[in-house]
């Protein structure tokens, strides 16, 4: 009864400011996507799978401190899918309009309000749904970014939309030295169905920038007895206006991020490489290539992946 509510209750929102939306223009972004990966692991078959996927955002101004956002996503996948980023229960592809809301501004900071994905520190290690498309595992949430004296705050608390469980996190950023960032998190995840798998996380991370490098690393910790811990070390550079790569090592237990939903992998360890190169300013190509090991076990995977992204 209270989520048809509040659906009621943001739906009247959006209507009463559509006039006004109406008279500002919209903005537009987004991207078009072909990916390909091939996975291989001891004692499974090789795995070979395809996506095609279409981004726009769209943007108005209620006023000068309030905008409403909307997003269509549209994928496809191909062969297996190991590369959706949907339900795939439901099928072989998927368009929807999966994110929507406001987007608050003040001098301090930027809030929004709605339907999203959500990331939890600075290198997506605890937390990360923000490729999911679709209403599948994504938030109905509030966050922010806000800036008090020397201080970021970033914050986050809403449901997921599958399960209706509950998140909340807050991060805390400073620059103590020219090149330099420290940061801390806190975050709570409470499981509507089984309370035993409700949580309570922290974390440290550190980043240091100098000249076309960025050294980094994240160490967090959950409140489960055993399997608790994650961390993450590594590093990006620039090889000049077009060329990039960057190359991590991580460490994720099986309980050390949240519900498993990191953008590394839950009871695996080993090294993750990345490429971009920039053919124009609207297209990149992406490798990306990961060597892995169980934790506990010592089954081996790989996995390589590609990207070729037209953004807009």
């Amino acid at each position: 009864m209270k989520k048809r509510l509040l659906a009621a209750a943001v739906a009247a929102s959006m209507t009463l400011s559509l006039g006004a939306a109406m008279a500002a223009p919209v903005e537009f972004d987004g991207s078009v996507e072909t990916h390909y990966q091939w996975d291989q692991a001891d004692g499974t078959p090789d795995l070979e799978g395809a996506r095609n996927t279409v981004i726009v955002n769209a943007k108005t101004a209620l006023d000068e401190n309030i905008d409403v956002y909307a997003r269509f996503a549209a994928q496809r996948y191909h062969g297996a899918d190991i590369s959706a980023d949907f339900d795939t229960s439901k099928g072989k592809s998927t368009a929807t309009i999966d994110r929507y809301g406001f987007i608050l501004k003040s001098d301090s900071g930027t809030y929004t309000l709605g339907r999203q994905g959500g990331t939890i520190g600075p290198n997506a290690l605890l937390y990360s749904t923000d490729g999911n498309i679709g209403s599948y595992d994504v938030l109905d949430a509030v966050s922010g970014v806000v800036t008090t004296g020397v201080t970021e705050l970033q914050f986050l608390a809403g449901k997921e939309t599958d399960g209706d469980n509950k998140l909340y996190s807050l991060h805390a950023s400073y620059q103590p030295a020219t090149g330099w960032t420290l940061g801390a998190t806190l975050a709570k995840y409470d499981k509507k169905d089984d309370s035993s798998q409700s949580s309570k996380h922290w974390a440290v991370d550190t980043a240091y920038a100098y000249g076309a490098t960025t050294y980094f690393a994240e160490y967090t910790k959950s409140d489960f007895s055993n399997d608790n811990k994650a961390f993450v070390i590594g590093l990006s550079h620039d090889l000049d206006d077009k060329n990039s790569l960057s190359l991590t090592y991580a460490k994720v237990d099986d309980n050390g991020a949240i519900a498993k939903k990191t953008d590394f992998d839950s009871g695996l360890k080993g090294l993750y490489f990345g490429y971009d190169h920039k053919f124009t300013d609207n297209t990149t190509f992406s490798v990306a290539y990961n060597d892995l090991k169980e934790i506990n076990g010592g089954a081996k995977s790989n996995s390589l992946e590609t990207f070729v992204t037209y953004s807009f």
